[in-house]
């Protein structure tokens, strides 16, 4: 088990490399878990959350994974994404490498992001913000980066 301050290390190390990397701070960052419901006290815990700030969300289908989501839970006023596989796809061979810990981020759909190479031409897939796109490039190791294509219950561009 990490110690809190780690959790809030590796969140915000995450954050830089998008960052960096897009010119855009991300609107929210994935953290894979082998449980949900641990890995949700450990990081209320973490980051001093209210003990129901995970709510459910839709699932990613992309990385292959069940979501709940903290809004507003980091201080720059991101959210975090709980993610556990629920099939042998991205996130379960990601925490078969790597373990627990960032494995997303979800990025706005902003000047600086739009026109990066995506990971499947018109891959648009359903995901715990609406519709998105994985892009291609970034770290081989992750974490994976997501443009939010659209909102839950609106139509994709």
């Amino acid at each position: 088990m990490l110690t809190p301050s780690r959790h809030l290390e590796r969140i915000v190390e995450a954050i830089a490399v998008a960052t960096a990397i897009d010119g855009v701070p991300p609107l929210a960052v994935g953290w894979a878990t082998i449980d949900l419901d641990r890995a949700a006290g450990e990081l209320v815990e973490a980051l001093r959350l209210a003990p129901d700030a995970f709510e459910a969300a839709e699932d990613s289908l992309t990385l292959g994974g069940r979501c709940r989501i903290a809004t507003g839970a980091l201080p720059e006023g991101q959210a975090i994404v709980l993610l556990e596989p629920f099939t042998e796809g991205r996130l379960a061979g990601r925490l078969a490498r790597l373990g627990e810990g960032p494995v997303a981020l979800w990025l706005p759909f902003a000047a600086s992001v739009v026109g990066k190479p995506v990971a499947k031409p018109g891959g648009i897939s359903a995901g715990p913000f609406g519709s998105e796109r994985l892009l291609a490039g970034g770290p081989a190791q992750g974490p994976y980066r997501f443009l939010i294509v659209s909102a839950p219950g609106t139509i994709p561009p």
